[in-house]
């Protein structure tokens, strides 16, 4: 009977990392990263106009996209999410990039989150063939202090997003994500409600 629970069930979407960072650029350079993912089939959904992402679906088998960054004439900064959505979930990886001559932009107040020193303008761009996997920015961006999504960068007007989370919201993801676990059988289940409670309290992240 669980056998067969478990073959309708459709798999988690899993990816190597949830961000990736191309570092500071010369004008005229760009890059490209490999992002490999799981859990499929599925697409890839990418609002900011400098990265392509080939392909731009997926299927159940594991799976190498590649994310390419294009060139830039300097001054400019791209921080945005792509989304991988699967069948059952979605996961978004925050991309970031620099070129010279753009101001490192300031922390979230309150909210202080770890700054590790950028690549000075007399080194090579850090270029990697691999994501970081790791939760660290290489440097701080902005994020809601309530639901800590990622705000987007929108180069066209050269300022960050707007968050338009709500209360109501967040308590609507709860449930969702409670039902979620439920259907896969969840069995750290009262451990699960003890986070999800120190999270609407205000102890830990979501």
């Amino acid at each position: 009977m669980d056998t067969e629970n478990t073959s309708h069930n459709p798999p988690s979407l899993k990816v190597e990392s949830d961000y990736i960072d191309f570092g500071c650029l010369k004008p005229g350079e760009g890059g490209t990263m490999a992002l490999r993912v799981s859990g499929g089939p599925g697409d890839v959904l990418v609002n900011c106009d400098q990265l392509k992402v080939m392909p731009s679906s997926f299927g159940s088998d594991d799976a190498e996209i590649q994310v390419t960054l294009l060139a830039s004439l300097g001054g400019e900064l791209v921080w945005d999410n792509i989304v991988l959505k699967g069948q059952s979930d979605e996961v978004a990886v925050l991309v970031t990039a620099r070129w010279e001559g753009f101001a490192v932009p300031e922390a979230v107040p309150n909210k202080p989150l770890t700054l590790i020193p950028p690549v000075t303008t007399n080194e090579a761009p850090t270029i990697i063939g691999t994501p970081i996997l790791s939760s660290e920015r290489p440097w701080t961006g902005r994020r809601c202090s309530r639901c800590y999504k990622n705000f987007a960068y929108d180069a066209s007007v050269h300022d960050w997003e707007q968050c338009k989370c709500n209360w109501l919201q967040m308590l609507i993801n709860i449930g969702t994500q409670i039902i979620r676990e439920l259907r896969l059988g969840i069995k750290e289940f009262p451990s699960y409600i003890q986070e999800l409670w120190n999270v609407v309290l205000g102890k830990e992240k979501w």
